[in-house]
């Protein structure tokens, strides 16, 4: 909870909520002059125009959950000027983006990446608007494959894509860090999507069986979906063709994942 000093700077935090919260600095006013005396009731009136100035609209539900994965992913509770560093237009588009989102499970991601946004700012570094449109084209069924692919360890958690899929395997066995790059060309198998993904050719791989069995086709819809994100991206065949049964991580959807799953991918 922030503690506004004096009565002053309150009004002035007030006046500076946006014309999108037109009528909401007259109920303010009449709070504070209802609640005089009491600065706690100060300090919550402030933090809700603090967060009507990124747009508030969306949602307690989703506010609440980002103030406490915040101080899961920060250490530290969030307060009014943590918000502040959020760059206007970023915070336009992801209120217009999940305002009306009803599905708990999508509420969820959406509020990870607004603790995601918050913590990135304020560490002073610029966030990645582009995971506001990515995620509000994902279903809860793109959501949970995705996370289920990108929960098993593939070494290739900062690369390119799949460029050690054309190398000779022993030069991907060897291979070392280049700069900010692994490259480990290791698929990931879809075909037990959306419970469980595993690393093709391990030891815990199911039976040719399952293996064999088609996809059906919200899970090939899904992959589809996420390829087209550019979060994963399928093995490609000479001919040009695809196949959904095997997928690689990309670097866009490993940062797109620690946003959206931060507590699943530490």
């Amino acid at each position: 909870m922030v503690i506004i000093p004096d009565q002053h700077l309150a009004s002035e935090l007030i006046k500076s909520a946006p014309d999108a919260a037109h009528g909401f600095v007259a109920l303010i006013g009449d709070y504070l002059h209802a609640h005089g005396d009491s600065l706690q009731h100060k300090a919550e009136i402030i933090e809700a125009a603090a967060l009507k100035k990124i747009g508030a609209e969306t949602g307690k539900e989703i506010y609440q959950q980002a103030v406490s994965l915040f101080k899961r992913i920060a250490g530290r509770e969030m307060l009014v000027c943590d918000l502040e560093r959020m760059p206007v237009d970023l915070g336009k588009s992801f209120v217009s983006a999940s305002r009306y989102v009803q599905n708990e499970e999508l509420q969820g991601l959406w509020a990870s990446l607004l603790a995601s946004y918050v913590n990135t700012c304020a560490k002073g570094e610029y966030p990645r608007s582009a995971f506001v449109s990515v995620l509000k084209d994902l279903t809860p069924l793109d959501a949970r494959c995705l996370e289920k692919i990108y929960l098993v360890e593939t070494s290739l958690s900062r690369s390119t894509a799949s460029l050690a899929h054309f190398l000779d395997q022993a030069i991907v066995e060897d291979s070392q860090p280049v700069g900010d790059l692994v490259y480990a060309g290791k698929s990931v198998a879809t075909a037990l999507l959306p419970e469980e993904a595993f690393l093709s050719g391990s030891d815990k791989s199911p039976s040719i069986a399952k293996l064999a069995k088609p996809l059906n086709s919200e899970i090939v819809a899904s992959i589809g979906n996420i390829t087209r994100l550019g979060l994963v991206e399928p093995e490609r065949y000479i001919d040009g063709g695809s196949d959904p049964r095997r997928v690689f991580h990309t670097a866009f959807g490993y940062e797109f994942c620690k946003s959206v799953f931060p507590i699943s991918l530490t």
